[in-house]
């Protein structure tokens, strides 16, 4: 086939799968490296380059040794050079077995463990042959064999025969647990070994996924060939470091890419492009099925239904974030990546080279440094909790969109505590809450319970309750405080509530529909203020009710 195209470049072809017997030269093969890696939230779209040269005909050659995860429908070629591409394929080539250089030592390494094993068994076996001969021996000497007479009685040779016979038993037994020690320790070794072998057996491929080319060169021509594909394990997560200083009121966001792989193939110092699209969630949205309704008809069951199994939903990984905080007499600049806001998605280009291992270990990438200005506050559920909590609150005025994912939170140098970023656009505000302050002292106390009944006719019983809420500011400045607390909520007519104290008015209080109530108070360095919060229910005498 051929493709006509602008000078200097040849037609991008999609891969079609052929056999390599259908070729009747015997193919090139292309020494490439892996130049751009554009990272999904689930996959990877990889980027070889190989460059090469062809006198005027045609020629195949062959991109080998490929991943076993790739996608053979996302492979594409493109180049230069005054050439025609006549034609791609994509072959998965079985191999013979040739161990690799692990498996070699691993195996070597079995042979030496299994020759001192052997060894050790025959101490132990030599060992107790020679215990035998002592005890027989021995046992000679005190009884006499048969037919001889008694042995003589001499002390001082009965003293040396014993010191011996002590001696060396103690020696002998010795010699067996120093070799069954040894014994234990190599089996352990060799287990873990062959476990070690047979996940290298599991890990080989017995086979070669393989892209072959034909290109046919109109003259004498050197050539740039790039071929891209899709691969699966590989991932990518936005991850944070949120530093806030209390004393200049400003937010340093510090935002990171973490980057894992495990595709069987090394990238070394490639151009890594983090993709904020997703793949996974189709090219369209799904389509509606007809609603049927009819009349139910009784079934007849004579055997129990079998349970139908519902689909589990993703599991989310959040690998907890922590940090530490180091002095420095100055803080280094940190690498930024520029954003290309597309169509539906966005792209983080980092402005060096990354070296990302094939073996899940992540590796980091700067995508933006952020100082943004911050408003800082407390909130408190006294109810709940006798903490008061900062919260820094801040504006996205960048042109990066930032992503879930895991925060760590600093706060004037310290590490506080670590948390989940949510979906925030440019321009949207978000918070950060920065963990307990013990500066700050919060007391929720019930005064008083009483009842009284009312009115002879209407029967009524009413409860009352009267709380105190006391906050103390041990700081050196003044701050605000954010505080709720809550009013029951009646689900009867009969029941009535009646919120007492505070006045909503006059205290700029407010009350929503599920009585939330949501108030602010100022505190001057060392002042202490005391809230009365009081409420009263009122139900009929006769009525028994929950949640008092």
């Amino acid at each position: 086939m051929s493709f006509p195209n602008r000078a200097g470049h040849f037609a991008v072809l999609s891969v079609v799968a052929v056999p390599a017997f259908l070729f009747s030269a015997q193919p090139r093969e292309l020494h490439s490296r892996v130049r751009e890696v554009t990272v999904f939230s689930d996959r990877a779209m990889v980027t070889r380059v190989a460059r090469t040269s062809f006198d005027p005909g045609t020629h195949i050659v062959r991109f080998g040794a490929l991943p076993a995860s790739i996608d053979r429908n996302s492979i594409q070629l493109d180049g230069t050079g005054d050439a025609i591409l006549e034609d791609v394929t994509f072959e998965r080539q079985h191999l013979t077995h040739t161990p690799s250089r692990k498996e070699r030592r691993i195996r070597d390494s079995l042979t030496l463990m299994n020759d001192s094993l052997a060894g050790l068994q025959a101490i132990v076996e030599h060992a107790g042959r020679e215990k035998d001969f002592v005890l027989n021996i021995a046992k000679r000497l005190t009884h006499g064999a048969e037919k001889e007479a008694a042995p003589v009685l001499d002390p001082a040779k009965w003293a040396e025969m014993v010191s011996f016979y002590r001696g060396r038993l103690d020696d002998l037994d010795q010699q067996t647990r120093v070799a069954e020690k040894g014994q234990r320790h190599l089996r352990q070794e060799i287990d873990r070994l062959n476990r070690e072998l047979r996940d290298i057996s599991g890990e080989q491929r017995m086979y070669e996924n393989q892209v072959l080319a034909t290109i046919t060169a109109r003259k004498q021509t050197d050539m740039t060939l790039e071929l891209s594909y899709v691969v699966g394990n590989a991932r990518w997560r936005p991850a944070y470091d949120i530093r806030v200083n209390s004393e200049t009121r400003t937010l340093e966001l510090v935002y990171k890419g973490k980057i894992s792989q495990n595709t069987s193939e090394e990238w070394e110092n490639v151009k890594v492009v983090l993709s904020t699209a997703r793949p996974e969630a189709g090219d369209g949205p799904p389509e509606l099925s007809p609603w049927y309704l009819s009349v139910r008809t009784p079934a007849v069951q004579s055997r129990k239904p079998r349970a139908l199994s519902a689909p589990r939903a993703m599991m989310k990984m959040a690998d907890k974030a922590t940090g530490m905080e180091s002095e420095a007499a100055a803080p280094m600049a940190l690498a930024t990546s520029n954003v290309q806001s597309r169509a539906t998605s966005a792209v983080f280009v980092p402005q060096s080279t990354t070296t990302i291992s094939n073996d899940n270990t992540e590796s980091t990438v700067a995508i933006a440094s952020l100082s943004l200005p911050v408003t800082l506050a407390y909130s408190a559920l006294p109810k709940l909790s006798p903490n008061a909590f900062l919260k820094a609150t801040s504006t996205n005025s960048s042109e990066y969109p930032l992503l879930p994912g895991r925060t760590s939170v600093f706060l004037d140098g310290s590490f506080v505590t670590d948390g989940e970023m949510e979906l925030i656009a440019p321009s949207e505000r978000f918070e950060a809450f920065l963990g307990a302050d013990e500066g700050v002292r919060v007391e929720h106390k019930l005064v008083k319970r009483y009842e009284s009944k009312e009115g002879v006719l209407t029967r009524k019983q009413k409860v009352m309750y009267e709380y105190e809420i006391t906050f103390e500011n041990r700081k050196s400045k003044p701050i605000a405080l954010n505080f709720q607390d809550q009013i029951p909520v009646s689900t009867n007519s009969e029941i009535e509530v009646e919120l007492l104290s505070p006045d909503l008015e006059r205290n700029s209080v407010t009350k929503d529909e599920m009585n939330y109530l949501k108030w602010k108070v100022e505190l001057e360095p060392g002042q202490k203020k005391t809230i009365p919060l009081v409420f009263a229910v009122s139900f009929p005498r006769d009525m028994e009710i929950d949640g008092l």
